[in-house]
């Protein structure tokens, strides 16, 4: 999982297929899927699928673009 900004993952997303995870460092429920989204993003790689996870907090920007 790359740790990922606004231009990171428009980058991820022009080179192909992309896992986003959004998250909170605070929340959870967030931590709790932590090893599962590690564990599909670590079976997409095979396929040539990034994994790319997104700090709520720091990217407000982003989640309301998004």
């Amino acid at each position: 999982m790359i740790a990922a900004d606004e231009a990171t993952l428009d980058t991820l997303i022009w080179k192909g297929g992309v896992l986003v995870a959004f998250y909170a460092q605070w929340c959870r429920h967030c931590q709790s899927l932590v090893p599962k989204v590690k564990e599909a993003a670590a079976t997409l790689k095979a396929f040539g699928i990034h994994g790319a996870a997104v700090d709520g907090d720091k990217e407000e920007e982003l989640l309301e673009r998004l």
